[in-house]
């Protein structure tokens, strides 16, 4: 057994990514400028004018960029209040709202036609496996999932702890459910 220290232990601190700073961002970083300034001047970078204004509006109109971004959602409930910021600082965002997170990741996009497309593709290095799974192979999986806890007596609002590794065979078929 290794020897007790008696100093205070460090705060946790992320470690960084070790990249080299980009020349331009490190000269509008030092002349103070907000970040989204030098986005629009690094030479290797995609055009980034419609992220900063579509950043621009989340600030300066969150509850107008938010109402319209839900627009894009499918909703059981349609929010009829975007925000409620009745208990401040906790805010309560599309709170009479009420939609179905499978309904909205796949479904849909089966619905739409896309069935056949991939929307998982797992490459893990450290077993050597890779998995595709379209649309309509989570479709399947979450139903049959989504049955098999309807077996065991789980309704809707009913709370389930399942264990899921990171492997995409044991985690989606919990979307559903």
């Amino acid at each position: 057994m290794g020897e007790k220290s008696t100093a205070p232990a460090a705060s946790w601190q992320p470690s960084k990514p070790e990249q080299p700073e980009h020349r331009e961002y490190r000269e509008y970083r030092e002349r103070g400028e907000h970040p989204e300034v030098w986005l629009t001047y690094m030479p290797d970078s995609p055009p980034m004018g419609a992220y900063i204004e579509s950043y621009r509006r989340s600030l300066d109109d969150p509850e107008g960029f938010w109402r319209e971004a839900a627009g894009a959602i499918e909703w059981d409930v349609e929010p009829s209040q975007i925000l409620d910021e009745t208990s401040a600082p906790l805010y309560r965002w599309f709170p009479d709202g009420r939609l179905n997170t499978c309904v909205n990741a796949v479904d849909r996009h089966v619905a739409a036609g896309h069935g056949s497309r991939a929307a998982i593709i797992y490459d893990s290095p450290v077993t050597g496996t890779c998995e595709r799974w379209t649309y309509d192979d989570l479709l399947e999986a979450t139903s049959r999932f989504a049955g098999v806890l309807r077996s065991l007596g789980v309704n809707a609002g009913d709370r389930v702890v399942i264990y899921m590794p990171m492997i995409p065979r044991s985690w989606t078929p919990c979307a559903k459910s």
